[in-house]
């Protein structure tokens, strides 16, 4: 009984068609030229898979909580829907078509779906459960003369979290690489924060032009008894 049931889980395997989507994020001019782009999708499986593409506008609330909204006609994706046959490499090509980016970069979301499709060879090979694998890049429209700005809010205290706003006021995104942190408080108390053990949660996110996030790590044990405002720095790579 224990091997038939260990050939029908063999036989129910999840089959998963592998495929790559390339560049992850990039980010694309907002007039002429500048303003078109190429993605790559790349077939590594002995099948032709099919795939959809859908592009969502991006937000992001102070708690990091992604919201994606329809992007209207601000995108052009040629072709929309594409079969990739095994083995084989193709190009989608994306266009900016909404207006000019005046207050700030905009944040797009361009999604890849494996629609599910049934070959011959999947037939004579019987059931299996089938795995779509999706792919979720990042697209900017953005100008050349576009910074990001971040700067450290006024940190405060609740209970046992260490609550830290992080402002970018720039017009350009910014991801966060290695990062380092520096408190001042009282008569001349401070506390830098640079590991990734104190920086818990902050470290890799990603700054949206003009938002702000806002972290909850835990309180330091040096941080007892702080009176006063606590004010700091915020550095990191570049």
């Amino acid at each position: 009984m224990k091997s038939i049931f260990i050939l029908y889980f063999l036989f129910l395997i999840p089959t998963v068609f592998a495929y790559k989507v390339a560049p992850m994020s990039q980010t694309i001019g907002d007039r002429g030229q500048q303003s078109k782009s190429l993605y790559y999708i790349e077939n590594d499986s002995p099948y032709p898979i099919a795939i959809e593409i859908k592009v969502k506008r991006r937000d992001m609330d102070k708690d990091g909580k992604e919201v994606r909204k329809s992007a209207g006609n601000d995108i052009f994706i040629f072709p929309d829907q594409l079969i990739v046959r095994p083995s084989e490499k193709k190009s989608v090509r994306v266009h900016y078509k909404g207006g000019p980016t005046s207050n700030s970069e905009k944040a797009y979301r361009v999604i890849f779906s494996q629609l599910p499709i049934e070959t011959e060879g999947e037939k004579k090979k019987g059931s299996s459960i089938k795995v779509n694998l999706n792919y979720v890049t990042a697209l900017y429209v953005s100008q050349k003369n576009y910074k990001d700005e971040v700067i450290l809010g006024r940190a405060t205290i609740e209970g046992k979290k260490l609550v830290i706003p992080i402002i970018n006021k720039g017009k350009r995104h910014r991801v966060l690489k290695n990062t380092s942190i520096k408190l001042t408080w009282g008569e001349g108390s401070s506390l830098k924060l640079n590991t990734k053990e104190q920086l818990k949660g902050l470290e890799g996110a990603n700054l949206l032009a003009l938002k702000t996030r806002v972290f909850k790590i835990t309180k330091p044990k040096e941080m007892k008894n702080i009176k006063g405002p606590i004010l700091g720095e915020i550095t990191f790579q570049n």
